[in-house]
């Protein structure tokens, strides 16, 4: 075993450069100092080379970023539609991207007398419109050149133009059936609301606003007054309408006892006939005569009784009285 150990050392020996070699192999190859030294700017280059790339994908995700979230991204297009109705009352109404109706404001108090008692939530924009247009010429509101002006705001110049021609074709129907005169004006676009507000308002910056709060702000919107007048008309429309009842209620048994026989009965409930006697004359449209007493008991006899009768059962698709209440109320306003 160790001559075959020393065989093989004397062969790698021999294979093996001698010192003088060695000597010349190291002068030629460089130290490991040196190496690192010749290397390094390249490594730097190559770390300078990463650096930008890690800066120039971190702005790209960053501009990503910003062009999703920041301010002067284009936003997504609102398929709502908000009408600003204006007769003398002023509305704001908003619309889905169906066309039915979502909201419908008041801006003044005028409009909260028109809208009081009703409710359009969940009908479809055309039909708000026009019978919007119809309580408020019932109510006088619409002057002698029964002008309304619509602005239409949707973010589709196409679908501005459908609503306003589905509007106008619903009005000019119910203007004939109803013998309204009526002329619509239309506007296009949130631009007409902010082009409008500059030209009313001072020191107030709408460009960043919604229709709605342009509109709001063009009308002197107040909530809370709003919110006072509406429940003023509340408790007078409540006050009228039970004073009315109660008449109707005596005045009709008055008929049937006078029916009966007994022709001082009317006579004993003077004040409630004649309430109802003005309602009657109001509603139906026939002449006020100074002479109540005697018309109530002869000729519009049965008239009244027919009248009393569905006055008592309105809220079972009798007589509604609320324009001719509407309108005591807004005389006694404009007192």
């Amino acid at each position: 075993m160790k001559k075959i150990e020393n065989l093989i050392k004397e062969q790698a020996e021999s294979m093996l450069p001698d010192s003088s070699v060695k000597e010349e192999l190291r002068s030629r190859i460089p130290s490991e100092k040196r190496e690192k030294a010749r290397r390094a700017p390249r490594r730097y280059v190559y770390s300078a080379v990463a650096a930008v790339l890690v800066v120039c994908i971190g702005l790209g995700f960053g501009l990503g970023f910003g062009l999703q979230s920041g301010d002067d991204v284009t936003p997504p297009i609102n398929t709502d539609t908000y009408v600003a109705l204006s007769i003398n009352p002023a509305f704001g109404i908003t619309a889905d991207e169906n066309d039915v109706v979502t909201e419908v404001t008041a801006l003044n108090e005028d409009a909260v007398l028109v809208l009081y008692g009703v409710d359009f939530i969940g009908k479809k924009l055309d039909d708000v419109c026009a019978e919007i247009v119809a309580l408020s010429a019932d109510l006088g509101y619409l002057g002698a050149d029964g002008k309304a002006e619509f602005t239409v705001c949707n973010d589709d110049k196409d679908v501005e133009n459908a609503v306003k021609n589905a509007i106008s074709v619903k009005i000019s129907e119910n203007a004939v059936l109803s013998d309204i005169n009526v002329t619509i004006n239309f506007n296009f676009g949130k631009e007409y609301l902010v082009k409008k507000a500059n030209e009313i308002l001072s020191g107030i910056d709408v460009s960043g606003k919604s229709a709605d709060e342009i509109n709001k702000l063009i009308n002197g919107f107040d909530e809370n007054r709003l919110a006072d007048y509406a429940q003023n008309i509340k408790d007078k429309y409540g006050k009228i309408l039970d004073e009315v009842l109660t008449s109707a209620k005596r005045l009709y048994k008055a008929i049937q006892d006078f029916k009966s026989g007994d022709f001082t009965a009317i006579i004993s409930v003077a004040g409630s006939a004649e309430k109802c006697y003005e309602m009657f004359c109001r509603y139906t449209g026939a002449l006020y005569s100074d002479t109540w007493y005697l018309e109530i008991a002869n000729i519009n006899l049965n008239e009244i009784v027919e009248f009393v009768g569905e006055l008592l059962n309105g809220d079972d698709g009798g007589i509604d009285l609320s324009i001719l209440l509407k309108a005591e109320l807004k005389a006694e306003k404009k007192n």
